[in-house]
């Protein structure tokens, strides 16, 4: 598919001719690479789109921010369920990294100038641990971490039914649904995704999972439980509508661990439930696996 296509089918609310109109004027990049409208994309890639904002306009906002640890280095977030990580289309204030610049203006904007600290991500229906990098180095070296898969996370799900496995690894590439684009499907032709799954707890018709990212697709927790035939309760693209909540998905990441870019000391970092979350599970009847 071309890439002013797929622009066009992933935001409805510009035009084709908008779109097309951005890439010639260098405002849709990649890795920090203008591009050409007939380029051939494939879907997974992570493009970088300036919605006619420039990043000046970026002014920071006096957001509460949930801040577990900082250094010279980094901060860890614990970001609540809700909030978008960073600007784009329908989210220009109000985000993350609006309230990230409001405490700390110098933030590194080598993942890009909408994006200064921000390393990886968490979905805006996702509550939990978040990694931020305050200087270019510190960005160099977490990008290389995650490629290489050297960052521990780990995310707590309550899901739909009661589950037969303690542990399990789910290996099912992801791809972009052609029918929409903001969906994740199994794909055997779709980019690697693993997830190492444990049983917590046992609840009648629901279970507590913790899941431990092997690599880090969009949405792969969420596709990879939806595939077992558990879906994460309250998921607004991947449950059953009659788990669907109001309040959000429960799925929060709840570890991050990581050596220090310049001590190399391992440092792992836990957010507990929110309160919700909390109240859910209180709500249920626990059992005992067998």
């Amino acid at each position: 598919m071309r890439l002013d296509q797929f622009l066009s089918q992933k935001y409805p609310q510009y035009s084709r001719a908008r779109i097309q109109k951005w890439i010639d004027e260098g405002r849709v990049t990649l890795e920090g690479k203008t591009l050409q409208k007939s380029l051939q994309v494939t879907g997974e890639e992570d493009f970088q789109i300036d919605f006619e904002t420039e990043s000046s306009t970026l002014v920071p906002e006096d957001l509460p921010l949930r801040i577990i640890y900082e250094d010279e280095e980094l901060l860890i977030i614990n970001k609540h369920r809700g909030m978008v990580v960073h600007p784009g289309a329908g989210h220009l204030q109000g985000t993350l990294v609006h309230a990230l610049l409001f405490h700390v203006p110098s933030l590194t904007t080598r993942g890009g100038e909408e994006r200064p600290g921000i390393v990886h991500r968490v979905d805006k229906d996702t509550s939990g641990l978040l990694l931020i990098a305050k200087t270019d180095e510190t960005w160099d070296y977490f990008h290389q971490k995650f490629k290489e898969r050297d960052v521990l996370r780990e995310y707590l799900a309550l899901v739909e039914g009661e589950v037969s496995f303690t542990d399990r690894v789910i290996d099912k590439p992801l791809a972009r649904s052609k029918g929409n684009p903001l969906k994740r499907v199994i794909d055997p032709s779709g980019k690697e995704a693993i997830t190492e799954v444990h049983l917590e707890k046992l609840y009648e018709g629901f279970s507590l999972l913790r899941c431990r990212l092997r690599t880090g697709r969009t949405h792969q927790i969420r596709v990879h439980l939806q595939s077992i035939g558990h879906p994460i309760i309250g998921d607004p693209l991947y449950a059953r509508k009659r788990f669907r909540r109001k309040q959000g998905q429960l799925l929060h990441a709840s570890t991050i661990g990581f050596k220090h870019p310049v001590t190399k000391e391992w440092m792992a970092f836990t957010a507990p439930l929110p309160e919700d979350f909390e109240r859910e599970l209180k709500g249920l009847k626990e059992k005992t696996w067998k």
